[in-house]
């Protein structure tokens, strides 16, 4: 379960609130035209992703790219510094896992879907993460201008019954390849009772942050 406030955005935006490795992700976008919710779950080798049922309004499809699997969208007009609260569910059935995503907004709470997948445990050494990105950020393109940010919070997992708080996390940022433009702008911090990410904006206005850099909820 993890709390996400928006601060800024721009189009071609994703603010993923929870993502569990090596199996799924799950978070907030805006596209160049909208606003979604959205939830996906990795193939793991020749254990295929299956849908077992999606919410009402939901969309499933397939996606490749970066790996395979299933992702769910679902049209979702968050607006900047109301807080969403992001709740990942697995349990094992027999020689499946299911996972299931929902949401919390303005009290109501909103299914979006639940797959199923043979093979291990999809939480493993990868742990959780969070990230902001800006996902048009090549050639051209200008997005890197304009700030994306957003402060995390509530960060708790139950395990086996237990229950785990979450009160530090690592910062990382890609630094090489194609995926290291405009690196420079991604920073990260505690904020309240969580940590902050943001990338883009004026450079002249942003403070460095290392790569790796350690948070604690604690720090000021």
């Amino acid at each position: 379960m993890f709390l996400i406030q928006v601060n800024n955005s721009v189009p071609c935006t994703y603010f993923c609130v929870i993502g569990w490795g090596p199996a799924g992700y799950s978070g907030i976008q805006q596209t160049e035209t909208s606003r979604v919710a959205i939830f996906s779950m990795w193939n793991e080798g020749e254990n295929l992703v299956e849908l077992v049922r999606a919410g009402e309004g939901a969309l499933v499809s397939g996606f490749g790219g970066e790996g395979e699997g299933l992702k769910c969208m679902k049209e979702f007009n968050w607006v900047e510094e109301n807080p969403v609260l992001f709740r990942v569910q697995a349990e094992q059935k027999d020689e499946y896992w299911e996972c299931s995503c929902y949401y919390i907004y303005e009290g109501k709470e909103y299914f979006l879907a639940t797959y199923r997948r043979k093979g291990s445990r999809p939480l493993s050494k990868g742990g959780f993460y969070s990230f902001v990105e800006d996902w048009k950020r090549c050639g051209a393109a200008v997005g890197h201008n304009s700030c994306r940010k957003a402060e995390f919070s509530n960060q708790k997992v139950w395990m086996d019954g237990k229950q785990i708080n979450l009160n530090t996390a690592k910062f990382s940022k890609v630094e090489n390849g194609l995926d290291k433009f405009a690196c420079e702008k991604a920073v990260a911090g505690t904020c309240g009772e969580g940590f902050f990410l943001s990338t883009g904006g004026n450079h002249a206005s942003i403070e460095s942050c290392s790569n790796g850099t350690i948070f604690n909820k604690q720090d000021k």
